[in-house]
């Protein structure tokens, strides 16, 4: 017959933690967006912020083409192409930027950028990197190397840049703002994802101003024709209701619980749009 191990509580089957890896380094928060796709259609590289290297993976061989190893706590995160093949990834526990070479992705420079960096861009006009920092900072910093150039301070949390002809578009992490500034300027202009108003709960005390207000704007790209796109949190401004038949909870298999996932745009014309709740996909 075949022969089952144990179940958990079991006699016997109590496992043994003792033998379970330790590290002396707590392990950072998970952050996604640490995968580029290079312009030779068969490349990506690969940063994995807990063990503080990049892969260069060749996916057409199915290779690993190198591994370079960062400092540790580096916590490397996202990472942009620029025109010259030149790979360069933020990381976000080092305070700087690592440039890999486009001949044959060896670590090529490290330069100190702000205390920490979180989203980057690379601007193919003025052949630069645009970085955004949680500190607040927006950095400009030639793409073939050297210092920075430019350094504006805008508000604390910034989280994703994008470079849009002239125009750049900034994120702020927990707000799900965007600050849009054109090319040479030095103020921001505000844009707010749009609400949804609560199509799944009904509530005598709330008059109809029950909505979901966009927050968390965990991942923001470039949008085809202009723009960005944004991947993010909406939160339920009305009471929630203490039922045990109501639903509420985090996102889940639901649409109607009390946080939703959800994806939004903004056009190059400035006009704001918002989509439907996202059942099933928790953000991270």
């Amino acid at each position: 017959g075949l022969a089952l191990p144990p179940m958990l509580g079991d006699a016997g089957a109590v496992p043994d933690f003792s033998k379970l890896p330790q590290t002396q380094r707590p392990p950072k928060p998970v952050s996604g967006g640490t995968l580029l796709a290079l312009a030779d259609g068969r490349s990506v590289v690969a940063a994995d912020p807990d063990r503080a290297r990049l892969d260069v993976v060749d996916v057409v061989a199915r290779q690993v083409r190198r591994t370079v190893a960062l400092n540790p706590g580096d916590e490397p995160g996202r990472a942009v192409e620029d025109g010259a093949g030149r790979v360069h990834v933020v990381l976000r526990g080092g305070g700087a930027i690592a440039t890999l070479s486009a001949s044959d992705r060896s670590l090529e420079a490290r330069r100190a950028v702000c205390p920490a960096p979180r989203g980057i861009a690379y601007d193919g006009t003025a052949d630069a990197l645009v970085v955004a920092c949680a500190g607040g900072e927006l950095v400009t910093l030639p793409a073939a190397g050297g210092a920075p150039t430019r350094s504006l301070m805008l508000e604390k949390d910034l989280r994703d840049v994008v470079v849009d002809g002239d125009r750049i578009y900034v994120s702020v992490f927990r707000k799900g703002e965007v600050l849009a500034i054109a090319r040479g300027a030095t103020a921001p202009s505000r844009m707010t994802l749009p609400p949804l108003p609560n199509m799944f709960r009904k509530s005598e005390r709330s008059n109809g101003t029950e909505r979901f207000e966009a927050a968390v704007a965990w991942r923001m790209l470039p949008r085809k024709g202009g723009g960005v796109t944004l991947l993010h949190q909406r939160a339920f401004t009305g009471e929630v209701p203490l039922t045990a038949t109501d639903g509420g909870g985090y996102g889940g298999g639901s649409c109607s619980g009390v946080v939703q996932s959800a994806v939004s745009a903004i056009g190059a014309g400035g006009k704001a749009i918002t989509g439907p709740a996202l059942g099933g996909l928790v953000l991270g």
